[in-house]
């Protein structure tokens, strides 16, 4: 949308003599309460208005506090500034920034600046970036419970404007909750705030951030749980918690581009992440351990998910589990050891065998290892194997994504489970030689590898041209193998 409004703003300038458009902050971004927002503007001119040019601001309800330009002369005055310059040449750069500080109130505020350029020809042009303040709900002790902030908010956040649930304090909160049913809310506990004995539950069907809580020892049900309302959508963001010791930690259901992420997920009785349905559920860079179930399990009505560069070790049973009615899941990068079962199940059946034909399947067939040696005299390790490259019919662009692991050792089935990436980066073009005619490939790999398991998956990737928001995970379609054969490094 950003994009868009600015290429909108460009073009009717250019129609015009003068014309400018703004930078930062993000069209429509949500900005804290009393902060110091600083509005980039860039302003532009043709060859005949290059004088007397003149840019105009104001604001409201909110106070413009600095103003600085590049080659303008400004001055601010409460709720407006203004900046002039006698000579503005044409195709030359001079930006101004703007600082305004946002109220204080805590009933939320939809911030729109008016900024109009003009010149000495009469040529004029106004650009309206805007922002929003959340209506923000205060847990303290003179104000009120967690339970009763959850309320107002239930009550109140019934569009899509931003509201927020405050913590300044230190603490654990141990009352049940209710369960959350506002609209776009963020909670942020700044690691300052553990749940203790009670979890969160949302329900509803817009945008929700959770960050920096320790949710423990909650027996009811899971740590957090995100319910949607089926054929609708819930964009869930759950960043830098730490849950252990419930009975349950996360679980989704029916939500869309749900991205958890930066977490400690340990110590609880089921699976780390559960994620029952939705589509482009986002698993990456978690600690996930020591989970009485699987690290990640992708539930049958799950479409187009992503478990990448997590730490997943020592939980009971599967690394990252894949129900066989689950489509379309890539599952790259991670570090898993210790698992109680393989460290990717697809089908929910131990070792998938590999089939003829395997392009109608939501999972590709495994890669085959054949050999993997380190020559003492070049300092190399060499490693071979092949992947069965078949394209489906109804796909334009196909591209195959080979990821090689080291382990220290096999798991109770005879299988490595990937301790470590051989290469730390999810690039698109890793040193892989690969024969796009045989399937066959061939890894060299400048380190000493000898008496290591090296395992690997394969991944189809499939430009359909599916987006997302940021981060962005699913510019394609892409299903990750389980892991291949291991073979150990000889000389």
């Amino acid at each position: 949308m950003k994009s868009i409004l600015l290429a909108l703003s460009v073009a009717v300038a250019a129609n015009g003599s003068v014309g400018l458009w703004s930078s930062a902050p993000q069209l429509g971004a949500v900005v804290s309460r009393a902060s110091l927002v600083a509005f980039q503007f860039v302003p532009f001119v043709n060859d005949v208005d290059e004088h007397d040019v003149v840019v105009d601001f104001s604001v409201a309800p909110a106070t413009v506090e600095t103003i600085k330009g590049e080659g303008f002369t400004c001055t601010t005055s409460g709720a407006t500034a203004r900046c002039t310059r006698a000579l503005f040449p044409a195709n030359t750069v001079g930006g101004i920034t703007l600082g305004v500080r946002m109220p204080s109130e805590v009933t939320g505020f939809h911030i729109t600046v008016i900024a109009t350029i003009s010149a000495a020809s009469g040529s004029t042009y106004t650009w309206r970036p805007n922002v929003f303040v959340s209506k923000a709900f205060i847990v303290s002790e003179s104000r009120g419970s967690l339970a009763d902030a959850i309320t107002q908010a239930n009550a109140a956040c019934v569009n899509n404007d931003p509201c927020e649930i405050e913590f300044p304090f230190s603490g654990t909160i141990s009352e049940s909750l209710p369960a959350i049913t506002a609209k776009h809310l963020k909670m942020d506990g700044h690691k300052d705030i553990v749940l203790d004995g009670t979890g969160l539950a949302f329900n509803g069907n817009s945008e929700l951030e959770i960050s920096g809580f320790t949710i423990q020892n909650f027996d009811g049900g899971p740590g957090i749980l995100l319910n949607a309302e089926p054929r609708t959508g819930l964009r869930a963001t759950v960043e830098d918690n730490v849950l252990t010791g419930n009975l349950r930690r996360i679980m989704t259901h029916n939500t869309a581009f749900t991205y958890i992420y930066n977490n400690v997920i340990s110590n609880n009785r089921r699976s780390g992440v559960w994620i029952v349905s939705g589509y482009y559920p986002a698993v990456y860079r978690n600690t996930i351990e020591t989970n009485g179930a699987s690290g990640v399990y992708f539930g049958p009505g799950c479409q187009f998910g992503m478990a990448d560069d997590n730490e997943i070790r020592s939980n009971r049973d599967f690394g990252v589990a894949i129900d066989p009615q689950s489509k379309w899941t890539e599952v790259r990068g991670n570090s898993m050891k210790g698992n109680g079962q393989l460290g990717i199940d697809y089908g929910l059946d131990l070792v998938t065998p590999n089939v003829a034909d395997d392009s109608r399947r939501s999972a590709p067939n495994a890669p085959v290892l054949t050999s993997a040696t380190y020559d003492p005299l070049t300092k190399k390790t060499v490693i071979m194997g092949h992947v069965d490259l078949i394209k489906p019919a109804d796909v334009g662009y196909y591209a195959p994504l080979i990821d090689l692991y080291v382990s220290s050792t096999l798991d109770a089935n005879g299988m490595a489970q990937g301790e470590k990436p051989l290469y730390e980066s999810l690039d698109y073009n890793l040193p892989i030689g690969l024969n796009r005619n045989t399937g066959d490939f061939v890894v060299i790999y400048s380190t000493d590898l000898t008496g290591q398991y090296i395992s690997a998956t394969y991944t189809r990737m499939y430009a359909l041209g599916k987006g997302a928001p940021t981060p962005q995970y699913y510019e394609n379609w892409q299903a990750t193998s389980e892991f291949s054969n291991p073979v150990r490094v000889t000389r």
